[in-house]
């Protein structure tokens, strides 16, 4: 019991540090918003980025101190290449079969896209490509499956693919699905590599896609 404790206060530990440059938007925003000049200009964009760096260094310690990327677990084929496209490709048919029911952005898209026009196109980036999928891997797969759910590793894929979805706002059906079926392939490429750093490269070129299209770079 005493070790389910723990591992739930690292899971939740971990969530705190990630909603760091979330909030830090924020509030970059608001002492923005009331203030005139260059300097403040400035404050909005970089204090976001100093968070970013803040939650995501943090994680990545904290991940390599739980062994979260063990030297063990470092070969990589070119099977698993293959497999990684795979996944990849049928990632986004699933996106793409559901948005023919769904023609507008999910909630979760729009906010993003609202914050596009407040913060620069390469904060943006960072947050959405980089920052995002590391911290979200290193949280959804390596704290609440490989350590909470180290003997149970596919409960503890469903419920990440649950808390996935969960906390990416969906407003209804098509959107729970959409982000479910998102996580539950970053669940499975975990579970059966066991290797945490193939999820963080899939959720990256996933992220990059999402926000290309987002951009209108996809024509």
């Amino acid at each position: 019991m005493k070790k389910v404790f723990i591992n739930t206060a690292i899971v939740v530990g971990m969530l705190l540090l990630y909603f760091v440059p979330s909030i830090v938007m924020g509030v970059s925003l608001l002492i923005a918003s009331k203030h005139v000049g260059e300097v403040f200009v400035w404050f909005r964009d970089l204090a976001p980025l100093l968070g970013m760096i803040i939650a995501t260094v943090a994680l990545l310690y904290w991940a390599h101190f739980l062994n979260f990327f063990p030297k063990a677990t470092t070969k990589f084929s070119l099977k698993d290449g293959l497999k990684l496209v795979l996944v990849f490709v049928l990632m986004q048919v699933w996106v793409a079969a559901f948005s023919q029911f769904k023609p507008e952005y999910t909630d979760n898209d729009k906010a993003i896209m609202e914050l596009m026009q407040m913060f620069p196109l390469w904060l943006m980036f960072i947050f959405i490509c980089i920052v995002a999928p590391i911290c979200e891997e290193i949280i959804f797969r390596g704290a609440l499956i490989g350590q909470l759910f180290a003997k149970h590793l596919w409960w503890g894929a469903a419920v990440s693919t649950l808390l996935f979805a969960a906390i990416h706002l969906p407003e209804d059906a098509i959107s729970w699905l959409m982000y479910g079926g998102l996580g539950a392939a970053f669940s499975w490429v975990f579970v059966r590599s066991k290797q945490l750093w193939q999820c963080v490269v899939l959720h990256m070129a996933n992220n990059l896609l999402a926000l290309a299209s987002m951009q209108g770079w996809l024509g």
